[in-house]
């Protein structure tokens, strides 16, 4: 298994992210300019819930180091009450 090394000096699998980045780039185009997002609800709940509770915190992980690498093209906003990242376009 090969893993993708973040800013973070986390890793993360590679075919988590590809399959992650492939989700959250199809989505881009559906969201609304500069309202905040979940990464769960930019991708959908069919889609974020195939994966256990340790792949979701990586991948918010992986797509938060992608934002700020400019290899997604979407901007960081801030933590909900639940700790969970937001993002927006």
């Amino acid at each position: 298994m090969t893993f993708k090394l973040l800013l973070s000096g986390r890793k993360v699998p590679e075919t988590l992210c590809l399959k992650v980045k492939e989700q959250v780039e199809s989505k881009i185009p559906n969201l609304v300019p500069s309202v905040r997002y979940t990464l769960r609800e930019i991708c959908s709940d069919v889609f974020w819930n195939r994966f256990d509770k340790g792949d979701q915190i990586a991948a918010g992980h992986y797509v938060a180091d992608a934002v700020k690498r400019n290899e997604i093209p979407l901007f960081l906003g801030e933590k909900t009450s639940s700790n969970s990242r937001t993002f927006y376009k």
